[in-house]
């Protein structure tokens, strides 16, 4: 976010853009008092959900068997660039998944998900708050700042298990 301070009582113009590059361009007649908050803060995790493996339809409450498929989509505050793989660890096996950059949505991962012949679990969710690991990647948002990997508490608001009511 950039934040312009003009004096008061002055006769002041300016004009704020955001570029395709995230550049700040700022251009002033009467420069006067022209300050700018650069952006300091990594994204953090809003909410986590289960679709379908095409990352847009919510997937349907119910139980699933071996091999059926499933996306957990954990979506950030702000729009965020992906190295490496991170990957998700969920209470159905102890095996993490991989996950992408979701294409469909800036800000979000999209971890894909095929459930194993001895996968097991009452409601699916994430393991803990500290289940999304980095896996010697990066996760950052447009001016670099690191996200952080926290997430909404299992079977808390914004949890996958609170979303949705899938069984394994």
């Amino acid at each position: 976010a950039y934040n312009l301070a003009l004096a008061s009582g002055v006769d002041n113009t300016a004009n704020v853009a955001n570029d395709i590059d995230n550049d700040l361009i700022i251009g002033t007649q009467n420069q006067i008092g022209v300050d700018y908050l650069a952006d300091t803060t990594g994204p953090v995790v809003t909410e986590v959900y289960l679709t379908e493996t095409d990352g847009t339809t919510t997937k349907p409450d119910g139980a699933y068997g071996n091999a059926a498929t499933m996306s957990f989509i954990i979506e950030f505050s702000q729009v965020i660039n992906v190295t490496g793989t991170p990957q998700l660890t969920h209470n159905a096996s102890a095996t993490p998944i991989n996950c992408a950059a979701d294409a469909t949505r800036w800000n979000a991962l999209k971890c894909d998900y095929t459930v194993g012949a001895t996968d097991a679990s009452l409601d699916l969710d994430y393991a803990s708050t500290t289940a999304l690991a980095l896996n010697s990647g990066t996760i950052t948002d447009r001016a670099g700042n690191a996200a952080t990997l926290t997430l909404p508490a299992p079977n808390a608001a914004y949890s996958a298990s609170d979303n949705q009511a899938v069984q394994i």
